[in-house]
């Protein structure tokens, strides 16, 4: 089955009882004769929209924190900024300082955008990744959702196993840090 297949998209159906026809309906719904009923649909990842993350690149004494991963799920182990998904309706860096949060238990001024770019990852939808500088935060980061977490000087992030998607971010990063 393909990977896309996965990911669901609620959609809502109503069933008209026809006369002569059995639909099958747990007893409450017998007498029920027009229903409205959620399905699973299969979205599609060249026409579905993209999913919005954001990173933050949390500079302090010359050092950048990169946090690993957990050992369950995808990607995992994998190397990765801090960051996440920006959820409907959110902003991007409200959505950056709500996960620095959860993450790291810091309040974080989120600084300016350092990069943007669209990567996909296998057959999934498109991921919009958002990078943002951030210097000043309150608060010592705590390790609330990675295997560990590292300060690390920038010319040391390719010796990590990075996530796909911040590989270019690296590239770009360095090759601005050395200009």
């Amino acid at each position: 089955m393909a990977e896309w297949f996965k990911a669901p998209v609620l959609k809502t159906v109503v069933l008209e009882r026809v006369p002569g026809v059995r639909i099958p309906l747990p007893p409450p719904l017998l007498s029920v004769s027009r229903l409205a009923v959620p399905i699973l649909m299969p979205i599609d990842p060249v026409t579905a929209p993209p999913v919005h993350v954001v990173a933050a690149i949390i500079e302090r004494d010359g050092k950048i924190l990169i946090g690993q991963r957990k050992n369950k799920g995808r990607h995992a182990l994998k190397w990765e900024f801090p960051g996440g998904k920006v959820e409907a309706g959110e902003e991007r860096e409200t959505a950056l300082a709500r996960e620095l949060q959860e993450e790291l238990a810091i309040t974080a001024e989120i600084g300016e955008q350092i990069d943007r770019y669209e990567f996909r990852y296998g057959s999934n939808p498109v991921t919009a990744l958002w990078f943002y500088r951030v210097t000043v935060f309150q608060g010592e980061p705590q390790n609330l959702d990675f295997q560990q977490i590292l300060w690390i000087e920038p010319v040391r992030l390719p010796e990590f196993d990075f996530l796909e998607g911040d590989l270019d971010f690296i590239d770009r990063f360095l090759g601005n840090r050395k200009a």
